[in-house]
């Protein structure tokens, strides 16, 4: 009986380590910079949906929330400041002289976000 109770502790903590591991892997998004926008990030992997020479827009198959808090947090990173148009899913970004609309959206399909970028 112990040896059942000590198998099923640890089937029980393979299986939450398991599940912590995905949703990590899910939520993590790598990014890359785009020079025509003054090397402003962008996930890697998106689709270009549609480009101009005053904005560009992406589509990502990934969770609008799990973009829109991964990109906050590049922003910052990258030492871009930010002020919420519409939190979640707009907001007025900007770097030494150079200023941006951003604007995540969820799509029909929820697993796609689209993203776009606007010069102000």
């Amino acid at each position: 009986m112990k040896n059942l109770k000590i198998f099923i502790s640890i089937l029980f903590l393979l299986s939450v380590v398991g599940c912590q591991n995905n949703s990590k892997s899910e939520s993590y998004v790598e990014f890359t910079h785009i020079n025509v926008f003054n090397n402003f990030p962008i996930p890697k992997n998106v689709d270009e949906v549609e480009s101009t020479s005053t904005h560009v827009s992406f589509e990502i198959k990934k969770d609008h929330e799990i973009i829109n808090n991964t990109y906050i947090r590049q922003l910052l990173k990258d030492g871009w400041t930010m002020t919420a148009v519409n939190f979640g899913k707009t907001y007025f970004i900007s770097k030494e002289e150079n200023s941006y609309l951003l604007i995540i959206t969820k799509t029909n399909n929820e697993s796609i976000t689209s993203i776009t970028i606007k010069t102000r």
